[in-house]
């Protein structure tokens, strides 16, 4: 399954634009045709894959607001990255109602001098 995402943010807080696509590979069933594992259902794994392109035009979180621009924290139009990248992996094991989610997401910098950002993480889940 496979399909295109796109979202528009306009605010005093965040205006941007972004679009990107994902892929996911279910072993079992289809994505809507169930809410979570079943107990009858054997092992099932599942993977997925997205990414994002976004055009930030204002990012308050990191320009200081629209009338503070004289906070030391304030990083100017000039020192800021407009185009952004994001990508994001997972892969899911199902066993009965079990489920253990390993996921990684990265991410490249958002203003000038500064790192892109990735990190690992796993989550464990039980259905009732």
């Amino acid at each position: 399954m496979y399909g295109v995402q796109g979202r528009s943010r306009l605010g005093t807080l965040h205006t941007d634009l972004s679009a990107g696509m994902w892929f996911r590979l279910d072993g079992r069933s289809g994505y809507f045709k169930r809410l979570g594992p079943s107990g009858e259902e054997g092992l099932n794994f599942l993977m997925h894959f997205s990414a994002t392109v976004s055009r930030v035009f204002y990012d308050a979180t990191l320009q200081g607001g629209m009338f503070n621009n004289t906070s030391t924290y304030y990083i100017s139009d000039e020192n800021m990255i407009r185009w952004l990248g994001q990508l994001n992996i997972s892969a899911t094991f199902e066993m009965w109602k079990h489920q253990l989610l390993i996921y990684s997401q990265m991410s490249s910098p958002r203003f000038m001098n500064s790192s892109a950002h990735a990190w690992t993480g796993i989550a464990y889940k039980y259905w009732f």
